[in-house]
């Protein structure tokens, strides 16, 4: 009996709260207040303050991928929140490959524990033990080889983020896909050939200049969107035989 190889693509959606899945993780590193973090928010930043730098810290879950799977197309969905005063159109933002593991945890500059006065996440909040930070990967547990996180130098992916439109929201969604950054699709393969190795993407910013910092809503946001990664893959192929085949037509 012969047999005929079939193989099938599938969409699968990677967002909180969107059919039973929660597996995202985001945090922010702050580069002038190096204890501080933010994992608890609904908000995460990139690019400059007045005189400091932020970076993001995003992660998904891709376990429900089957083994074996091909990825064949990514695409990351983020919503802007808000922009500094001298944020530009275009300015380029990039997603780099972490290499070490994070935490995320509880901080939360718009509710601080202790308690202060709360900000609107530009500052953070006193980090707690596992929590990231611009020095450590968790807090009080791992530091990173290098202040700032330990990423893969080469971006994974580039693109051009615009100032925040008050009058035009649909504006402040982006859509990054892997058809102008292919290297992201590598990243997803490794991370679904070895799970181990996933520790996300470090979202940076424009950095050359002052207060153009971003803040975009995190996985904890409620009125905002939340990240979202759609991946698209073909499972691995399957020997069927000719009386089969039909199912598969």
């Amino acid at each position: 009996m012969s047999f005929t190889s079939v193989h099938a693509l599938d969409t699968i959606v990677f967002q909180d709260g969107v059919n039973g899945y929660n597996g995202t993780r985001d945090n922010t590193i702050y580069e002038d207040r190096a204890t501080n973090s933010n994992g608890g928010q609904d908000l995460i930043f990139t690019g400059t303050t007045a005189s400091s730098i932020r970076r993001a810290l995003l992660q998904f879950d891709v376990s429900q991928i089957p083994a074996g799977s091909t990825i064949q197309s990514v695409e990351l969905l983020l919503e802007l929140d808000l922009s500094g005063p001298q944020a530009s159109n275009q300015q380029i933002h990039s997603l780099h490959r972490l290499s070490r593991e994070w935490g995320e945890g509880t901080a939360d500059s718009s509710n601080p524990d202790p308690p202060s006065s709360p900000n609107p996440g530009g500052l953070g909040a006193p980090a707690r033990d596992g929590d990231a930070t611009w020095n450590q990967a968790k807090y009080n547990q791992v530091d990173w080889d290098t202040a700032g996180g330990d990423f893969i130098a080469v971006p994974s992916a580039t693109f051009t983020i615009n100032r925040y439109n008050s009058a035009a929201p649909p504006d402040n969604i982006y859509t990054f896909g892997s058809e102008a950054s292919p290297d992201i699709v590598g990243d997803v393969q490794a991370w679904v050939d070895d799970p181990t190795t996933n520790f996300g993407w470090i979202f940076i910013g424009d950095e050359s200049g002052s207060r153009n910092a971003r803040r975009f809503y995190s996985r904890e946001a409620t009125s905002g969107t939340r990240p979202r990664l759609n991946i698209t893959y073909e499972i691995p192929q399957t020997a069927v035989s000719p009386g089969l085949w039909s199912l598969y037509k």
